[in-house]
């Protein structure tokens, strides 16, 4: 995952193709990440979720359209 290390959790993530805001931010609830904490700021396991989450219900960059 490629995201600005100094943007906050629930704006670095829509610099995913097809992650909006809305989006973003049930993410970020899901994977009971702090959207207001920086990406830079966030521990191996918090991105581990946060792929996590993406993975299980979310359609992003990357993915097939057979998905």
């Amino acid at each position: 995952m490629d995201l600005p290390a100094r943007s906050r959790s629930r704006i670095s993530l829509t610099y995913l193709y097809g992650i909006g805001r809305t989006t973003a931010r049930q993410v970020c609830g899901k994977a009971q990440i702090d959207p207001e904490k920086r990406t830079k700021d966030l521990t191996e396991d918090e991105i581990h979720r946060i792929r996590e989450t993406l993975e299980q219900g979310y359609k992003v960059e990357g993915d097939s359209a057979a998905r």
